[in-house]
């Protein structure tokens, strides 16, 4: 399995609630199954990359391996493909990680902080009030996740607020 570092971040925070993933009708990634997938398994061996990865399959955006969504809200970006490339470097260059890393869903878990306490940097282009509830809603899926797996995060205690 492939995996950008955003979308397993995008993943974690969505199982925040610790019900299924369900699968979304109008773009017909594979979001969902992956989600789940990872969602009672925190030692499946993924590889990092910057590109279309696993949660891509079966987008309509995807065509040749590259995204075509436009993108309009984004200072600087006219395209998601680029966009998410960007984002996905600035993450991994923060956990000083390499694209073709192999990583499980517990490692990355574990080096998550560093995520925490850069986003605010990662995410400079979108409003405060967003980055607040994604560092929010992140953290909550942190807890969810570990506690779903029978693992500890003792660096979540930081975080309470």
């Amino acid at each position: 399995m492939t995996i950008r570092i955003h979308h397993f971040f995008d993943i974690i925070r969505n199982l925040r609630t610790g019900e299924k993933m369900v699968a979304n009708t109008v773009y017909k990634h594979s979001n969902h199954s992956v989600g789940n997938l990872l969602r009672d398994n925190p030692c499946v061996k993924m590889e990092i990359i910057v590109g279309l990865d696993s949660v891509c399959d079966g987008c309509i955006h995807n065509k040749d391996g590259v995204c075509d969504d436009p993108l309009t809200i984004k200072k600087g970006f006219t395209m998601k493909h680029d966009y998410n490339n960007h984002l996905d470097k600035r993450i991994l260059e923060i956990l000083h990680w390499s694209e073709g890393d192999k990583v499980t869903p517990k490692k990355i878990c574990k080096s998550a902080y560093k995520y925490i306490d850069h986003i605010y940097q990662i995410y400079e282009l979108d409003p405060k009030e967003e980055i607040d509830a994604r560092r929010k809603e992140f953290i909550e899926g942190l807890i969810f996740y570990s506690n779903h797996n029978n693992f500890k995060l003792k660096y979540l205690s930081r975080y309470n607020s």
